[in-house]
């Protein structure tokens, strides 16, 4: 259970915030980002590089940015 909210909380933060990957799972309580890698690849079927290429979202309007908004 605490694994899935933490989890979960690092994938919002990868779909909003522009930070890296690393300080994603270290803020996660991860001690390195090879497990976080395993651990969110087991829960989300995909690895945080991709889930985040997927998911990307404006914080603001929580909208999915597309090419169209990048200038």
């Amino acid at each position: 259970f605490v694994l899935r909210t933490r989890l979960r909380a690092a994938a919002v933060r990868l779909a909003t915030t522009p930070q890296r990957i690393i300080e994603v799972a270290l803020e996660s309580g991860f001690a390195d980002v090879s497990n976080f890698n395993r651990a969110f690849r087991n829960e989300f079927g995909t690895s945080p590089r991709a889930y985040r290429a997927r998911h990307r979202r404006d914080p603001i309007s929580m909208r999915p940015i597309d090419a169209s908004d990048v200038r």
